[in-house]
């Protein structure tokens, strides 16, 4: 029986293949330590590099939607290279882009 965390796990996956047009773990990214393994921990931190790969979009996007507080970020010190994003808090981010179409 599938928990309440494998169901949302999947329908991002899903709204993430209809969004993107990429199969994250078809391409490589779902054995990726970089991108897949925080994906594992509910505590890891992920690089505004990996939520641009995640998303399949630009860092300039994912910095502007920091700046307008739709993501959260945590600021790890001086510059835009110590910004990092929970996994519990990109999970949220895209679960409030879902749209129905």
């Amino acid at each position: 029986m599938s928990t309440f965390e494998d169901i949302l796990r999947q329908i991002i996956r899903e709204e993430l293949v209809a969004v993107t047009g990429r199969n994250f773990q078809r391409d490589g990214l779902g054995q990726c330590p970089s991108a897949a393994a925080p994906f594992h921990d509910p505590t890891a931190l992920l690089s505004v590099r990996q939520v641009a790969e995640l998303l399949g979009t630009s860092l300039d996007y994912v910095y502007d939607v920091m700046k307008s507080g739709e993501l959260r970020v945590i600021e790890l010190g001086r510059g835009r290279s110590k910004r990092r994003v929970t996994r519990v808090d990109f999970e949220k981010f895209v679960t409030s882009r879902l749209a129905v179409v």
